[in-house]
């Protein structure tokens, strides 16, 4: 069974920097954390993690051409058509035309696709608060975080 915490591959590498290994274990657990807001924060059972990031995309930034979103996605156009067509058979996505461009189709978020994309963040959220509540965190975390997460987008 996979665990989301220890990946057994990471005991046969040799150890990197051990804040490394730290936060490849901390992204492990918001992947899986991410998984459990979409089962249990939506109505949008069997949401993917792929199609996940889609709504992430698009919720924040609007409307896309395909194109957009395939790049975002670090996907194939292709790829990226075959998950949006998902989406927008479920109710969640759909295509408008671009209004700079009478021949551009753009891809957005439909209110229920940004209901589902609300509601996970918010499970999501209250999971992590409910963790780090229990916790004893000394100074300030947020700062040293925020830090990092630039960082790290900056790889993205």
């Amino acid at each position: 069974m996979y665990d989301a915490v220890t990946d057994e591959r990471e005991i046969l590498l040799p150890s990197p920097d051990p804040v490394v290994l730290e936060l490849e274990r901390l992204a492990r657990v918001l992947v899986a954390a991410t998984g459990v807001a979409i089962e249990e924060g939506s109505r949008a059972t069997g949401l993917t993690v792929q199609q996940w990031r889609i709504h992430v995309i698009l919720a924040r930034a609007g409307a896309l051409r395909l194109r957009d979103v395939a790049i975002s996605l670090h996907a194939s156009q292709p790829s990226a058509s075959r998950l949006v067509h998902r989406l927008e058979r479920t109710g969640l996505v759909e295509r408008v035309p671009a209004p700079d461009d009478r021949r551009g189709i753009l891809v957005r978020l439909t209110s229920d696709g940004m209901a589902v994309h609300d509601a996970v963040v918010a499970r999501r959220r209250e999971m992590l608060e409910t963790s780090l509540r229990a916790l004893p965190i000394p100074g300030d975390l947020g700062s040293s975080l925020r830090a990092i997460a630039t960082a790290l987008e900056a790889l993205v």
